[in-house]
């Protein structure tokens, strides 16, 4: 049977074709046709009525019956490498948990029905060791929520391709999980002094400088100016993309750290003659190689200097209250470190119950001052 003579057989949105059921509709001067997949009349009514409603309603997304989760994932995917992002060890991470509990082959416009059901089942998993039962724990709202912006993230890029018109509402979790930990030195230098000697080196950097532990593991010899004692990194080489650079000679701990990687990796250049691109390295079997995991390293370490729920990431905040400590402009700080909102930035530097007590007695202190210069003006 012709398409035409179906079409006037099944006037109301419906027609066969080679054994398959369509359902089609008319909306606003556009014509939408949709395939049932089924030799059931009954399926093109129900995918009929069910259109017509998502049309009404506003939520029917153009494409979305051809997109599947994988191909949001491949777009991501794509996007990350053709701009020179980082992050795609994270995202395929995300997306295999997303894929595991929705399916790779989900549509676009059925993803949106699976979101509670899978936010569930994530924060009921455990995660942890597998060979260690007893300290596995459920996994974190914060991680839930990156899972779900990637998610997030992919539909935007297809609306922004044009393979989608709409991006469905994906409301992250409430997590209050900013961190208020702050090391004292002396725990800082206990906890380095566990590290094995080459790792030391990357991350009393890091301590001094506030950068993030990434940036120092990368940091590469193009990179340091030790003429003008300062280091410039590239807006590729940063997380907010964004050039900064630090002038490490104006602090004698830095500057005595970076000399001292110098002479060793001009001594290992001799010696082995290869080149080493990198200012924080490890040598092994005769061969310099960067540095690429540390975590298990950090918490191996904090476990034998005793040094309870320390993160790598939390000498970022103390090094926020120390420089803020210190009387340096907070705006210099931010460039320093590489915060670029004032948001993000007050996170790292929260204040405790120390700073608060510090502000009361600067107060009454100039209230005394106060007091005494009005009393001698009267005498």
């Amino acid at each position: 049977m012709s398409e035409e003579k179906a079409r006037e057989k099944h006037p109301k949105g419906i027609f066969e074709r080679d054994g398959i059921w369509y359902a089609e509709l008319k909306f606003k001067g556009k014509r939408y046709r949709w395939s049932s997949k089924s030799p059931r009349k009954t399926d093109a009514k129900n995918l009929r009525d069910t259109m017509k409603r998502k049309l009404l309603d506003g939520t029917y997304r153009d494409g979305a019956t051809r997109i599947t989760l994988h191909d949001l994932r491949e777009a991501m995917l794509a996007d990350l490498h053709a701009n020179g992002r980082k992050y795609e060890k994270r995202v395929e991470q995300c997306f295999t948990h997303l894929e595991r509990l929705i399916g790779a082959d989900t549509t676009a416009d059925r993803i949106e029905d699976h979101l509670d059901s899978y936010v569930q089942k994530r924060l009921s998993e455990k995660v942890g060791d597998q060979e260690d039962e007893k300290n596995k724990r459920t996994t974190a709202r914060a991680t839930v929520n990156q899972e779900l912006a990637c998610l997030r993230r992919g539909f935007r890029l297809m609306v922004r391709r044009r393979r989608l018109a709409i991006i469905p509402h994906i409301e992250l979790l409430a997590a209050n999980n900013v961190r208020t930990r702050f090391p004292s030195e002396d725990e800082i230098g206990q906890v380095i002094a566990k590290l094995p000697e080459g790792l030391q080196g990357p991350i009393r950097f890091v301590a001094l400088s506030g950068w993030r532990v990434g940036e120092a593991l990368g940091l590469s010899w193009r990179g340091v100016d030790r003429k003008t004692g300062r280091i410039r990194l590239e807006a590729s080489e940063t997380k907010g993309r964004d050039v900064r650079t630090l002038p490490y000679g104006d602090d004698p701990r830095l500057k005595a750290l970076i000399e001292e990687r110098w002479a060793e990796t001009e001594a290992f250049q001799r010696e082995h003659g290869q080149l080493v691109p990198w200012v924080f390295w490890y040598e092994s079997e005769g061969t310099a190689l960067p540095y690429a995991e540390y975590s298990k390293t950090w918490a191996r370490a904090c476990e034998k200097a005793k040094v309870a729920d320390f993160h790598v990431h939390d000498l970022r905040r103390a090094y926020a209250r120390n420089a803020v400590r210190a009387g340096v402009d907070e705006k210099t700080i931010m460039r320093l470190a590489g915060w670029k909102t004032r948001s993000i930035f007050d996170r790292y530097s929260v204040r405790n119950d120390d700073d608060l007590s510090d502000g009361v007695k600067k107060l009454a202190q100039a209230a005394q001052d106060r007091k005494r210069s009005a009393e001698r003006r009267k005498a």
